[in-house]
């Protein structure tokens, strides 16, 4: 048999090669086989139990149309013509619930008391019970199970709007990034928000699906932590097919945060309780001195002789092992790791009614069609954030960004000129000439950051301003001050700049008050430039914000061509 299509054939299929020889199809198809046959015999004894014996009162029952005086709905109320005996009354009671209605004593605002339906049909069928007659519950069930399921969708709705939120405000909430510490700190916090704010997508996907009737497996899900299950087991069997299916150790690193796939479900695991023989030896001998503990412990032997023949872990049998957690308490020391967790996602997915391996691959498969990845962290702020604490560049200390915006403004930029940054350390001045609408070409003889600048995908064209011959109608630069360059770097734009161009820099204090050749006369060409000097407040690079700081004061040059 090549294609094992029934459940028949499939249990021939492994009877004669074996659950090995299953195909990756194959499994998915008799784990749906499996799934879909437990929840049509699941639908089978409810449809048993979907029936009201009869109860035969000596008096007529009447329904009255009524409306709900609070919400206004149809109303259909069964009166009694006379009182009955207690027995009787609990009777009609709990039969009146389980065709989806209530009694209702309230007689206030013009309400009727009596038995309560929302339909005529089902509020008919109390009558019939009366009569001693054994009626069918099954429409007043789908209408309790169309309620709940919907219910549990809006509640999972709800939920994940708020995780959302609270994700999307960590991420963007402004931290501090000025040192090595805090940089790590910043990124592993946004790494968290990421994760909430996929979590909540998958969350909302998984509300809709379960209000709309198309979740299959996963329409009992009902909260977050369900969900947080599933998504702990799919990073764990990630993990695994990552180790299995890689070629050493720097491969593994190179797969970091790839997506898990339908092949991925090879390496999930159905929670179970496993333990080695030192395991078993060590719960045996605690067990067995315990008062009440110790028939358990005989039970464990088998267990324990097999792990040593063969040196392998053995699983324990659900009844017996889930016994022994609920006796010892999940905190116990004796207990093997893994058995506290494995009892939790049991009860997790028994309350979705995932009872067997095969119900929850499918549940699995299902979970993933729905499931969202987290977006990955931008390269560019890693790239920036991996730097601090690290010597770059050539006098490398960023601009503000409120200065950088300031800068802009001062080089009255026109539409359809051409713009250059020169030294564009990660990009500040850049930044706030890209969100003013221009895109500028940068400049930047340091590799690390000439990684920042692509990342964040600026034209880099060159790599030392100073050997930069190209005319441009813009520069907005903020150059190293030592020894003398920002004076270099300024006289070298302003060479550039082609006529009617604009020139706005950043200079170092040393510039204006030095009174060396240099200096002296740097200052005699601003006067025959007619450049506009302002002082900057002593401290701007200080801000804490910064990816490197100084104390170092400066002030703002610009000059029109």
């Amino acid at each position: 048999m090549k294609s094992p299509e029934t459940l028949e054939e499939f249990e021939t299929f492994i009877r004669v090669k074996g659950e090995a020889a299953l195909t990756e199809e194959m499994r998915a198809r008799r784990d749906e086989l499996v799934a879909g046959k437990l929840r049509s015999d699941d639908q089978g004894r409810k449809a048993e139990r979907a029936s009201v014996s009869g109860v035969e009162l000596s008096t007529d029952m009447l329904i009255v149309e009524t409306k709900h005086t609070r919400d206004g709905h149809d109303l259909f109320v069964v009166k009694l013509g006379e009182r009955v005996e207690r027995s009787e009354f609990d009777k009609l009671t709990a039969a009146t619930k389980r065709l989806g209605g209530y009694y209702s004593r309230y007689n206030r605002d013009g309400a009727v008391p009596g038995f309560q339906f929302k339909t005529r049909e089902a509020a008919e069928k109390l009558p019939a019970v009366g009569r001693g007659e054994t009626v069918g519950t099954a429409e007043a069930q789908a209408e309790r199970v169309a309620v709940t399921e919907s219910s549990a969708a809006e509640k999972l709705r709800n939920l994940a709007i708020r995780t959302q939120e609270a994700g999307e405000s960590q991420l963007n909430r402004d931290r501090l990034t000025n040192t090595p510490k805090r940089a790590l700190q910043a990124s592993s916090a946004q790494e968290e928000a990421r994760k909430d704010i996929a979590l909540a997508k998958t969350m909302l996907s998984l509300a809709d699906a379960i209000g709309s009737g198309s979740a299959t497996h996963l329409d009992q899900l009902t909260d977050k932590a369900q969900v947080m299950m599933f998504e702990k087991v799919i990073t764990d069997a990630k993990y695994r097919e990552v180790a299995k299916t890689s070629n050493g150790y720097a491969q593994q690193q190179s797969r970091k945060g790839e997506a898990a796939t339908l092949a991925t479900i090879e390496y999930v695991e159905y929670p179970k309780f496993s333990a080695h023989a030192s395991e078993l030896s060590r719960l045996i001998d605690g067990t067995k001195q315990k008062p009440g503990l110790m028939r358990i412990a005989a039970k464990l032997k088998p267990y324990l002789e097999k792990a040593e023949r063969s040196g392998d872990n053995v699983t324990i049998p659900d009844e017996l092992a889930r016994a022994i957690v609920v006796k010892l308490g999940r905190d116990d020391g004796l207990l093997p790791g893994w058995w506290p967790e494995a009892q939790d996602r049991r009860k997790s997915l028994e309350r979705m009614g995932l009872t067997t391996p095969e119900q929850f691959r499918a549940a699995w498969r299902e979970f993933l069609q729905f499931r969202q990845e987290r977006d990955r962290a931008d390269k560019a702020t890693e790239l920036e954030r991996a730097l601090v604490g690290k010597k770059v560049g050539v006098d490398y200390f960023p601009t503000p960004k409120s200065l950088c915006a300031r800068l802009v403004e001062m080089a009255n930029l026109r539409p359809g000129m051409r713009v250059l940054e020169p030294s564009a350390g990660n990009g500040n001045i850049a930044d706030a000439l890209r969100a003013a609408g221009y895109e500028p070409d940068v400049i930047e003889i340091s590799h690390q950051l000439r990684a920042v600048l692509e990342a964040k995908q600026y034209r880099v064209i060159g790599w030392d301003f100073l050997e930069f011959t190209d005319t441009v109608d813009a520069i907005v630069m903020n150059p190293p001050f030592s020894g003398g360059c920002d004076i270099k770097h300024v006289r070298h734009a302003y060479s550039l700049l082609a006529e009617g161009g604009r020139l706005v820099a950043i200079v170092g204090e040393g510039a204006f008050y030095r009174s060396d050749a240099q200096a002296n006369a740097f200052r005699d060409w601003l006067d025959e430039v007619g450049a506009e000097v302002e002082k900057l407040l002593e401290g701007t690079f200080t801000d804490r914000t910064l990816l490197q700081t100084t104390g170092a004061n400066a002030r703002v040059v610009a000059i029109s061509r």
